[in-house]
């Protein structure tokens, strides 16, 4: 047989061999079963009373590490609805009021849960409540804090939903979210001297602060 011939014959028997060996690790991947699922984003945000939200996701990872996207066969609920409600197919969240509720998937016999927030969203200030206060640390050594976020449209409290932080940093001084109130204690240690209270909130770069002093 000629060579050129030869060496044709030879490409086109790789070329097949490659092609099958493609199509079998293909199928292997198809076939891979589900071994757990979660979900996308895995600590969802969802905008309070705000149309088009983008869906939830489902993902699964198969038998040999691969992951992909549940698009079908996916069922969706909410553990509190007055927080959140969620279309049980399509993953839609709705926003009813601010605060956290737990969103679960169902899918090929697995479960998968994630916390998702409801947020004030389109903040345009944010003032907290005193603006002054003092503490003893060897008398009162607590005091309250709300927050206010005001939109274009609204002004709710969102104290329990902001990120509270004091400073100058401070171990000494901690601060934790006692309905209604954002609740800073200072303890023994803490230095005599004025701090920052600061309310943060997600979405906005607004915040709003007050001034702590702690006595003696």
């Amino acid at each position: 047989m000629p060579a050129p011939a030869c060496k044709l014959r030879l490409a086109c028997s790789l070329a097949v061999l490659a092609t099958l060996a493609f199509a079998v690790s293909c199928s292997s991947f198809k076939t891979a079963p589900v071994t757990s699922i979660y979900i996308q984003p895995t600590a969802p945000f969802v905008a309070l009373s705000t149309p088009d939200q983008l869906p939830l996701q489902a993902w699964g990872t198969d038998s040999n590490g691969n992951k992909k996207q549940l698009t079908s066969g996916v069922t969706w609920s909410s553990l509190s609805q007055s927080v959140l409600t969620i279309d049980a197919t399509s993953g839609v969240p709705n926003g009813v009021s601010l605060g956290t509720t737990t969103v679960t998937a169902r899918a090929q016999g697995f479960t998968a849960t994630a916390t998702a927030t409801v947020f004030l969203s389109g903040i345009t200030a944010i003032a907290v409540t005193p603006t002054t206060a003092t503490v003893s640390v060897s008398g009162s050594s607590s005091t309250n804090f709300t927050a206010q976020g005001t939109t274009d449209t609204t002004s709710m409290d969102i104290t329990s939903g902001a990120t509270w932080t004091i400073t100058p940093t401070t171990t000494d001084i901690t601060c934790a979210f006692t309905s209604p109130n954002e609740v800073c204690t200072a303890d023994a240690n803490a230095a005599p001297g004025a701090y920052t209270v600061t309310a943060s909130y997600p979405g906005t770069s607004e915040t709003g602060t007050a001034t702590l002093t702690v006595d003696p």
